[in-house]
């Protein structure tokens, strides 16, 4: 394949916040064979795929770290477009509503183009991490809202809803371990006081009504069950956490989920023992990933 064409293939970048990554089937269908897991886990029927998958960043996730999960996609799904979006502190603090709903202006484009806004839109997985990229998903959804309906706004498409380390208390001690990772001595130190300023600078901006507090904005917008005008009660969702997690907390998780289904959402978890905050795949990659690809086959049971 000439280097152009590998080019055309790789991440686009869309906005400051969001990447494209175009269908790899004709690259990924030769190295498939290869790899069992992709064989037995996805149904290769076209009609039972998915064709577009969003990744929504936790906040300050890199781009790198962001491709490992859609380089899976790409080995169990290659015929499916990406649309990686990132979260940064406008998204997760510091950006009034317009601003952060205007930021999704492109990424609104570019689901056009995909389609979208069409009486056939295409199959969807939408995959979340932690309550950055949960923000991030609901700023989206408000601009989608501003949107002219679909035309097939009633029926719901088939579409899967992965949910990774979310929704977190959302306080101000989440902040400082989520900016602070793994970092020790001064640079943890700076990240606590960056985190706590950013924190209350959030709270400020919901006190005067120009963004909704978040842990409000990501709880209840999570469990809307028209999130997205192509989903609904039975789209399925699959929570995924674990007991070692000290951001989105046991606790968090589960009270979310009882809420969820108290309001007949359909709702699957797996529950970890050992990883931390967004690194459930890198301790469980078995798990993780089956757990995915057996929540999409239910999507697509369920439009049998």
């Amino acid at each position: 394949m000439a280097d152009s064409d590998q080019q055309l293939r790789g991440p686009v970048q869309v906005s400051d916040i969001c990447y494209y990554l175009p269908s790899q089937e004709s690259q990924s269908e030769a190295c498939a064979p290869e790899d069992p897991q992709y064989r037995r886990r996805t149904d290769r029927s076209p009609a039972r795929l998915p064709r577009l998958i969003f990744i929504f960043g936790w906040a300050s996730a890199g781009l790198s770290h962001l491709l490992k999960y859609s380089r899976q996609y790409t080995a169990f799904f290659p015929s499916a477009s990406q649309l990686i979006i990132q979260c940064d502190l406008t998204a997760m603090a510091l950006g009034t509503t317009e601003t952060n709903v205007r930021r999704q202006g492109p990424v609104v484009e570019q689901l056009e183009r995909l389609g979208l806004f069409t009486e056939q839109p295409p199959r969807m997985l939408i995959h979340v991490f932690s309550s950055g990229g949960a923000a991030q998903l609901l700023w989206l959804a408000l601009a989608i809202d501003r949107m002219p309906p679909p035309p097939n706004n009633a029926h719901p498409l088939l579409a899967c809803l992965i949910l990774d380390s979310t929704p977190t208390p959302c306080q101000v001690t989440d902040f400082q371990r989520g900016l602070a990772g793994a970092s020790t001595g001064p640079a943890k130190l700076a990240a606590s006081t960056i985190s706590t300023v950013v924190y209350t600078a959030a709270q400020l901006l919901a006190a005067i009504s120009l963004r909704p507090a978040l842990r409000p904005f990501v709880r209840h917008g999570l469990n809307n069950p028209r999130l997205f005008p192509w989903i609904n009660t039975t789209t399925p969702r699959l929570y995924l956490y674990s007991d070692a997690d000290a951001v989105a907390r046991v606790s968090s998780v589960r009270e979310h989920i009882a809420r969820a289904r108290a309001a007949g959402l359909n709702v699957r978890e797996v529950r970890f023992e050992k990883s931390p905050h967004v690194l459930h795949a890198r301790v469980y990659p078995e798990q993780y990933w089956a757990a995915v690809s057996a929540r999409w086959r239910d999507a697509v049971r369920a439009k049998l």
